[in-house]
């Protein structure tokens, strides 16, 4: 992940971004960009609310779709960096992170 360099990284959605609903498909949408997510991204961007670390996210991934962990955080990894490179999701250091 590019912007932290926490080992319990939290991410956190701005107050100018929200998650769409438009003919069928879930758009994130923030001042600037604009993305289209699939049904598990939208699973978990429903899992960012600023106190969840980035581990618990996985885990979350891994129960819901029956995937090993390794592989459910390198997915929320790489969702996660690309929402945070259209500044879609931003890292939160103050944050007190809650473990899964």
């Amino acid at each position: 992940m590019t912007e932290h360099n926490d080992s319990t990284p939290v991410p956190r959605i701005p107050l100018n971004v929200r998650l769409r609903r438009h003919r069928g498909r879930h758009l994130a949408i923030g001042y600037e960009h604009a993305l289209e997510l699939s049904p598990t991204a939208v699973f978990i961007w429903n899992q960012i609310d600023g106190t969840t670390d980035v581990d618990a996210i996985a885990q979350a991934v891994s129960t819901e779709y029956a995937i090993d962990v390794e592989t459910a955080l390198e997915d929320v990894r790489a969702l996660l960096d690309e929402l945070s490179g259209h500044q879609l999701v931003v890292w939160d250091s103050s944050a007190q992170p809650r473990h899964g």
